[in-house]
């Protein structure tokens, strides 16, 4: 059994002089077969996950002290050490967005499908263990073969080279305010339902196509289409599973919450074989799987002040009010009411509004949007 930290350069620097680097927390047997990934803050004023992993790495020591992983667990706390650094007047943190590039931090990674799929077909047999690791090192090539340009194209790049060869990835965020939520790929919610359920999770967003390409679904959703195009030819299992995790607000920072959501995953870990110990028995579920496609985005018709008429976890019916926007000049007051209904589970924190700002976000039942499903 072994604990490691690891220190990984990203390079290129954007300007002269300047340089960031990830830390990286591995435990568990090096030569174990199988592997799990997690990080936190990838947006980088996103902090509940950070501090989960932090209480999550001492009782991995404690468990790797004891003998009890059977799995390599890797831990990234600050995934985004560039986003760290961008400070406002040194109190507001611009974490979601490169600053150079205005760029979504967790949008746009690359897709390594398209570059290995055709030299898959000259690698793959009817073993579907052996085709796992023959796409594996596909992806490996194919990754190994991108040469960044920018800052945050490396971080991209390195992010994804440290999980793609991982069976499970959970990339820890947080919204505005909100109750805690996952977005997963649609054939991986049997996998992740049993986490849901751990970690009290109220609206639970399934898709396997955004239309932006988070971390977790440039990890995930190779596989699926792998799956898909060689069906009949080669057996390829979802041998990736990941998915991102909500851990609630960006104020829900506290020792005991952490505490609770690191039980919640070491209780997971031991349901999947990463941990040795009791199988633990989830609770009931919160909230049914939907679709992402039926998340609804409340948005401001024009600017104003945000006063929100509902709590997050509130079930609202169609045409109930969601939030206000009132305008303090004219007297003004705009009630922006949901049109399909659902679990209003995330708002925003912002309690001003410009016209177009995103203001909630509701889990419905039925399928009305495509295209960019995520928010910018």
């Amino acid at each position: 059994m072994t604990f490691v930290r690891t220190t990984i350069d990203l390079l290129p620097q954007q300007t002269l002089g300047s340089g960031h680097a990830l830390s990286v927390l591995r435990f568990g047997p090096e030569s174990a077969e199988r592997k799990i990934h997690l990080q936190a803050a990838l947006h980088a004023d996103e902090m509940p996950g950070a501090l989960m992993l932090h209480e999550l790495a001492r009782r991995l020591a404690e468990l790797d002290a004891a003998d009890r992983l059977r799995w390599q667990i890797q831990l990234v706390p600050l995934a985004n050490p560039i986003g760290l650094g961008q400070y406002v007047s040194g109190y507001y943190p611009i974490g979601r967005f490169h600053l150079p590039s205005l760029e979504n931090f967790n949008r746009g990674f690359p897709d390594v499908t398209p570059l290995i799929v055709e030299r898959a077909k000259d690698r793959l047999s009817a073993d579907e263990t052996s085709n796992v690791h023959g796409i594996r090192a596909l992806m490996r090539e194919a990754l190994a073969a991108k040469q960044p340009r920018t800052e945050i194209e490396a971080l991209r790049l390195t992010l994804l080279q440290l999980a793609f060869d991982a069976d499970w990835v959970l990339d820890l965020h947080c919204d505005g305010e909100s109750v805690p939520h996952l977005y997963t790929g649609t054939d991986l919610w049997p996998d992740f339902e049993p986490l849901a359920r751990l970690i009290g999770s109220q609206a639970n967003l399934l898709a396997w196509h955004s239309g932006c390409t988070p971390f977790d679904e440039a990890l995930s959703r190779p596989w699926f289409e792998l799956r898909t195009q060689l069906a009949g030819t080669f057996p390829v299992p979802l041998a990736c599973r990941a998915a991102t995790i909500e851990l609630r607000g960006q104020s829900d920072v506290a020792y005991d919450v952490s505490q609770g959501d690191s039980d919640a995953m070491i209780a997971f870990m031991t349901i999947i074989g990463a941990i040795q110990g009791p199988v633990p028995k989830p609770p009931l579920l919160l909230y049914p799987a939907t679709p992402l496609e039926a998340c609804e985005l409340i948005i401001a018709p024009r600017s104003g002040v945000i006063v929100h008429r509902a709590s997050v976890g509130s079930s609202l019916r169609a045409g109930e009010g969601v939030s206000d926007i009132v305008d303090p000049v004219n007297g003004k007051t705009a009630t922006l009411q949901t049109r399909h209904g659902g679990l209003l589970f995330a708002r925003s924190r912002n309690r001003f509004a410009h016209a177009g700002a995103e203001v909630a976000k509701i889990a419905g039942a039925v399928a009305h949007r495509t295209g960019q499903l995520l928010s910018m």
